[in-house]
């Protein structure tokens, strides 16, 4: 019997790193919990050999970063939460006292023993679990500042995990959903080694397209000076993956892109196109995907430029009636905002590029 090769949901190299042996196993940025060695070093040490270097065993931990010490922020020790009142810092600048306050301030400690010290920790432990598109619950021991949002050190564990952005999952502790805006201090009962589950939840692929019809001509042109840029605004949560660009006359193009939600960069490239999606239309899928809050701002700014080291003009097809987006029938008719973008030196809400945006709701 044949056997087909795996396919992916996502780009393989997003999710898997390379061994020593130069074999693949998942999580792409994950540190491993033992010390990586070939076959040959392990042949070599019988007592290591033992250990079973399986994927499971291999890919247990995540790297901490260096401990911060702030006052009046959260630590944790003996399970309990302590607010940081005051330290001291010997000559070499070694801690060597440490005043707490205990989480609901009745309590107060003070450390002076170097080993006690060493046991304050910024951040706690935790087992996460995840349910994707790439595997049904793959678990991962990773670590929690205590002082960032838990979509900032949640996002991060599973990009590595999965290669997919964060606001893609809802995360639960029990039936409590997770709020990746607040503190994991901010729920009760939370404790070393606890369980959080992670479920991607897809919705199918949606396009919202601004332009009621194409001009064929007269076209819109492009020189190297020239950056178009278009403003959507949507009134609910979504994941942005991908956009078009109208296609040039010629059979290819240079592009130089960036994305921006609430001015800030948080994609861009470069590349050729060709071989287009139809006459009109070139897609572009982004590297990542990217959580738009409702009533962010998202721009794409680009430049469209002639390959090759020509500055004249480049003629590409363009949208027209701009200004009637809402009547343009779209899946949800309701949800985009269109607006002029401050980044764009040619086009605007009636004419101009862009002609779709592609998310996930």
């Amino acid at each position: 019997m044949e056997h087909s090769e795996p396919t992916y949901a996502i780009e393989k190299e997003k999710v898997w790193r390379s061994t020593l042996e130069q074999e693949s196993y998942e999580f792409a940025d994950v540190q491993p919990a033992i010390k990586e060695m070939t076959h040959d070093q392990i042949k070599k040490d019988k007592e290591e050999s033992k250990i079973d270097l399986s994927e499971a065993n291999v890919f247990k931990s995540f790297p901490v970063s260096t401990m911060k010490w702030v006052t009046n922020k959260l630590y944790y020790i003996d399970n309990k939460f302590y607010t940081l009142i005051d330290y001291e810092k010997s000559e070499d600048g070694k801690i060597i006292s440490c005043k707490l306050l205990s989480h609901k301030g009745k309590d107060e400690k003070v450390l002076t023993d170097p080993d006690e010290i060493s046991l304050l920790r910024d951040y706690i432990n935790i087992n996460l679990r995840i349910y994707s598109e790439t595997g049904s619950g793959q678990m991962a021991s990773v670590p929690i500042k205590l002082q960032n949002k838990l979509s900032t050190e949640l996002g991060e564990h599973v990009e590595a995990i999965t290669g997919m952005s964060f606001g893609l999952f809802k995360f639960f502790r029990g039936s409590t959903i997770i709020d990746g805006d607040k503190f994991l201090s901010s729920y009760q009962d939370i404790e070393e080694d606890m369980e959080i589950i992670g479920a991607a939840g897809f919705s199918k692929p949606y396009k919202f397209m601004r332009f009621k019809s194409t001009y064929e001509w007269p076209h819109w042109g492009y020189n190297r000076s020239t950056v178009d840029a278009a403003c959507w605004i949507p009134n609910k949560n979504v994941i942005l993956y991908g956009f078009s660009v109208y296609a040039a006359c010629e059979p290819q193009f240079n592009l130089s892109f960036k994305v921006y939600i609430n001015d800030t960069v948080v994609e861009e490239g470069e590349m050729t196109c060709s071989d287009y999606e139809d006459k009109y239309f070139c897609r572009i899928i982004l590297k990542k995907f990217h959580s738009v809050k409702a009533n962010s701002k998202l721009e794409i700014t680009a430049q469209l430029t002639r390959v090759g080291s020509s500055d004249s003009y480049l003629d590409f097809y363009y949208g027209e009636q701009g200004s009637m987006w809402r009547e343009v029938e779209n899946d949800h008719m309701d949800l985009w905002t269109v607006e002029s973008s401050s980044k764009s030196g040619s086009s605007s809400i009636s004419y101009g590029n862009f002609p779709e945006i592609m998310y996930y709701v």
